[in-house]
């Protein structure tokens, strides 16, 4: 079979000269040139290879760039990935069904092809070519002519050992950006534990008085009208369908009053709360998913007996410990990058995977930090389902036959108690939000393939748990105003009822 690309193939010139233009061809420069030459290797005009060869005659770069991709034609998968991302790659050889572990330029041959726009040229093209071996071939001699056999493969060495020294470099410096602004509402925090116990005290001293107010009131009102045989309630509740002075109406009042003074006394038994009522019910969630994350670094860490460092430290070591001294020394770094350290025998993939477990431990701790700004109380589910229902008669009452004035008082007191917990949920959100995109822009693909699966695999747990936004939001917004407009409604309408 001829291995001869057709006219079809042929790269618009036109274009690639005006880029030439605008950008510069020199070599030392590395421009634009540089991907005509590497686009043109790809697309088999091997002749005009040559004719650039011999007309320029800048070796070195032109054997930097033979070097990548000689050494990926011969199944090494760092070069190709440090030019391409290696998700692109994938992506695209899955949606047109070729596999990417074919260790031949065949995939990305297709994928520059593609990225040209001849996407209906690459299904002729698949059946024409079946191999591209012999422009690896090619590379590796230019290669070798420029650099030599000990330069080149040297040259690989300190290629991969940068990329796994940098790689970690821009998540942290995104952490350590949130961290910081973060940290300017620690204030804040501050100001409420320290008012924290007074708040707890005040709450719960009101929740256990008005409880037995309304428990010996409506006890003293069974009393007196088993002895009278007049109904009468001494807190009453006026229903527009329920009169209070008949033994119906007297029921259905004191049950509603009696249901109220309960849930009350449920609610400061777990009154832990900083915003006084505040429920959650993505608390199980949230700990849940912690939880894994916590055990999956542990497992990490009892996986090889690999000694976690400091950030600065692990960086320094790995700097140290993979300079390459001649060049047997480098072709050995270049298939084990083995160190001694501590009797620890750690491999090129221990040393990436020691600051992935940096990683995840840095990110556990500020996940736990950001937990700390927001304190929660969890009420069962069919108690707030029982307020939520009755929350909206009260409101009405109010409305209907007391004032409108008291009316907007409550109001505005639901909104302040309503905003300080949602504005503290916004800001939780949102540095998440900051750190999940920071982790999506981590370049995983620079891994090697076992520590890609334990990446992908914690990406996988913390994007699950990116889902709490939309349900703290809403619970928020819904079940703090049903919970807290209770309390409010309940009180008001006893002292309006008792100064009546």
């Amino acid at each position: 079979m001829e291995n001869k690309p057709s006219e079809n193939f042929m790269i618009p010139y036109n274009k690639l000269d005006r880029f030439s233009k605008i950008y510069g061809i020199g070599f030392e420069q590395k421009t634009f040139f540089n991907i005509r030459l590497f686009i043109m290797a790809f697309l088999g005009e091997l002749e005009q290879i040559m004719a650039f060869y011999r007309m320029y005659r800048s070796l070195n770069n032109l054997g930097e760039l033979c070097c990548l991709l000689a050494i990926e034609s011969f199944g090494v998968n760092v070069a190709v990935r440090y030019i391409f991302p290696y998700n692109k790659l994938d992506r695209f050889s899955k949606i047109y069904g070729i596999g990417f572990e074919q260790k031949t330029f065949f995939n990305i041959r297709l994928f520059i092809m593609a990225f040209l726009g001849e996407l209906e040229q690459i299904m002729a093209f698949y059946r024409m070519y079946q191999s591209l071996n012999n422009l690896g071939e090619l590379c590796c001699l230019l290669a070798i002519e420029s650099f030599g056999v000990n330069v080149a493969v040297r040259y690989i060495c300190e290629l991969l050992v940068k990329r796994a020294d940098d790689v970690f470099h821009s998540l942290r410096r995104t952490i350590k950006n949130v961290y910081q602004k973060v940290e300017q509402k620690q204030k804040y925090r501050i100001i409420l534990e320290r008012n924290l116990k007074m708040i707890n005290f005040a709450y719960k001293s009101f929740s256990i008085g008005f409880f037995l107010l309304i428990f010996i009131a409506n006890f003293t009102s069974w009393v007196v009208s088993w002895y009278t045989s007049e109904f009468i309630l001494v807190v009453p509740i006026y229903l527009p369908w329920v009169d209070p002075h008949t033994l119906y109406g007297y029921i259905i009042s004191s049950a509603i009053l009696l249901f109220f003074s309960g849930w009350l006394y449920l609610v400061f038994l777990p009154a832990e709360c900083v915003f006084l009522i505040t429920t959650l019910h993505t608390i199980p969630l949230i700990d849940v998913y912690s939880m894994k994350i916590q055990d999956y670094s542990e497992e990490l860490l009892k996986s090889k007996n690999i000694k976690l460092k400091t950030t600065k430290s692990s960086e320094q070591e790995l700097k140290n410990q993979n300079q390459p001294s001649t060049s047997k020394c480098a072709i050995n770094e270049n298939q084990n990058s083995k160190t001694k350290d501590n009797n620890i025998v750690i491999t090129l993939e221990e040393v990436e995977k020691q600051q992935l477990i940096n990683l995840i431990k840095e990110f556990n701790e500020y996940d736990e930090y950001l937990k700390l700004l927001f304190e929660y109380v969890e009420i069962p589910t069919f108690i707030v389902l029982s307020i939520n229902s009755m929350s909206i008669g009260l409101a009405v009452l109010t409305y209907l036959y007391y004032s409108k004035i008291v009316g907007g008082i409550l109001a505005g007191f639901y909104c302040l108690q309503v905003f300080i917990p949602c504005s503290q949920a916004a800001i939780i959100v949102n540095q998440k939000e900051k750190l999940l995109s920071a982790l999506w822009n981590f370049p995983w693909y620079e891994l090697s393939k076992s520590n890609q699966k334990i990446f992908l695999q914690f990406m996988h747990l913390c994007q699950n748990s990116s889902e709490f936004k939309v349900i703290i939001v809403g619970k928020l917004s819904m079940e703090t105003f049903t919970q807290i407009m209770n309390a409010a409604y309940s009180s008001v309408l006893f002292l309006l009822n008792v100064f009546k």
